[in-house]
């Protein structure tokens, strides 16, 4: 069975200090910060949880509140052969909607998954659907298995922030997506 290697890019919380510098939404009115580290770790305890659940094997490669360099991580990962990478992140950039990428040259394998990605969020999200995307980001580019980094909405986006990226049920709506895109990957592979 496929392994799923999971990333929560960048750093999370450690006695309240933010591990990554910048990541963050802006402070909203109402005082409140998305720190995108915490973020991309709940949705990726979350995955684990419903792995778990489903009987999927995963690896955390970027495991505790450490920012772990991007090197570290690949190193990790590429020791597991028949898996699938999948990098979890919040956008930024005053955009709105949710996109996945894949390395410039990626396998097509690499490619299905992002499209597994794609159905998956249009099925469950009226959002903006800003489509799959070539760009060499480390992860992709440099891990020897199957890999995406899934973009998950604008932390800069007082309307996606609050909705999706800070609250419980968005939270939850944006696990189940990667859930399914990773089962329908799981069983495509079997």
């Amino acid at each position: 069975m496929i392994t799923v290697l999971l990333d929560a890019g960048h750093g999370g919380m450690i006695n309240g200090e933010y591990q990554t510098s910048g990541k963050r939404s802006p402070e909203w009115e109402d005082g409140s910060v998305l720190y995108e580290g915490e973020f991309n770790r709940a949705i990726k305890y979350r995955l684990k949880e419903r792995l778990q659940e489903m009987g999927i094997p995963f690896v955390d490669v970027n495991p505790g509140d450490t920012d772990i360099s991007l090197q570290n991580r690949c190193n990790l990962a590429n020791e597991y052969s028949n898996s699938l990478y999948v990098s979890i992140h919040a956008n930024a950039g005053g955009g709105t909607g949710c996109e996945v990428f894949t390395a410039e040259n990626c396998s097509n394998k690499s490619m299905q998954m992002a499209m597994f990605v794609a159905d998956e969020y249009k099925k469950r999200f009226s959002e903006r659907w800003r489509g799959i995307k070539k760009k060499d980001f480390y992860v992709v580019k440099h891990t020897k298995m199957p890999a995406v980094l899934i973009e998950c909405f604008f932390m800069d986006t007082e309307k996606e922030c609050k909705s999706y990226l800070m609250t419980r049920d968005g939270r939850e709506a944006i696990t189940e997506w990667i859930l399914h895109s990773i089962i329908k990957y799981v069983k495509w592979q079997s």
